[in-house]
């Protein structure tokens, strides 16, 4: 396992300033919140000559973007799904394996759920023929809320099942899923019912209550146990720092500092 830092913890910052400080601090690896400004194979020439892996791309799809591919609204559905498919082309050209698949929003209490769950299948059924032509990963966003399509791993497993695409996996959210422990199970028994969808994972702490986004090792999740985990599963993939965003994150370069001291110390106990 190797490690990458999300671009989202220098929100602030463009990413041509983000890569020498991830590879200066040792990451070897980037995700990117959003699609950057410049040509796919003019960003995988810059990255590569940083040294650095492009890991995961993050779509415009987003509920706060007016675009959700699970509404009811066609012109919102319309947007999330070119959104998906723009961050697919580009991850294609560039090198990038996994695009990140998320506004999967649903309101529980004024409509059918089951309208919103058949919605957003028929649209990723849709996206992820174009993602296995274009050999790239979706990776599906799980979140902790009632509001949200995916808010369990066994919601996971039911719509990639229902997919039936070998392109559609889920992200693991070292946060979110500590949240979930306190309705169900560990982290280490999420890791083992979602073992064969995993293809990537975001790494961040918290206190078990609520979404810190703390540097791994400053909540309450026992490290050692999850990599133990991860590497049982063999998962070869990266662990992708993900920390607070913009200016609630008062020290980014501390906080990915410390993040990848510590990871490296718990991957090299492990190795």
């Amino acid at each position: 396992m190797n490690v990458s830092l999300y671009s989202k913890t220098f929100q602030y910052f463009h990413f041509t300033d983000i890569l020498p400080i991830a590879k200066k601090y040792g990451y070897s690896g980037i995700e990117f919140d959003r699609l950057p400004k410049m040509g796919a194979s003019l960003l995988q020439e810059y990255t590569a000559k940083e040294g650095m892996d492009i890991v995961a791309i993050h779509s415009a799809a987003h509920v706060m973007q007016g675009s959700n591919i699970a509404s009811g609204n066609a012109d919102k559905r319309f947007a999330g799904t070119n959104a998906i498919l723009e961050a697919i082309d580009y991850a294609g050209t560039c090198g990038c394996p996994v695009v990140q698949v998320k506004g999967m929003y649903c309101w529980p209490y004024s409509s059918p759920y089951k309208g919103f769950w058949e919605r957003a299948k028929k649209e990723l059924q849709h996206i992820s023929k174009i993602a296995e032509a274009k050999n790239v990963k979706l990776a599906l966003q799980v979140k902790h809320t009632i509001a949200y399509l995916i808010n369990s791993p066994w919601a996971a497993i039911e719509m990639i099942e229902e997919v039936g695409s070998p392109a559609l996996g889920v992200t693991f959210d070292t946060g979110i899923f500590n949240l979930m422990t306190l309705q169900a199970t560990s982290l280490v028994g999420f890791i083992n019912i979602l073992k064969d969808h995993i293809i990537h994972v975001q790494v961040n702490d918290n206190d078990g209550t609520t979404d810190q986004k703390l540097p791994p090792g400053r909540g309450n999740i026992n490290w050692d146990v999850l990599l133990m985990a991860l590497r049982d599963i063999n998962y070869s993939g990266y662990l992708s720092v993900d920390l607070e965003n913009g200016f609630e994150q008062r020290d980014p370069h501390g906080a990915s500092w410390e993040s990848i001291q510590f990871l490296k110390e718990k991957l090299s106990a492990i190795n």
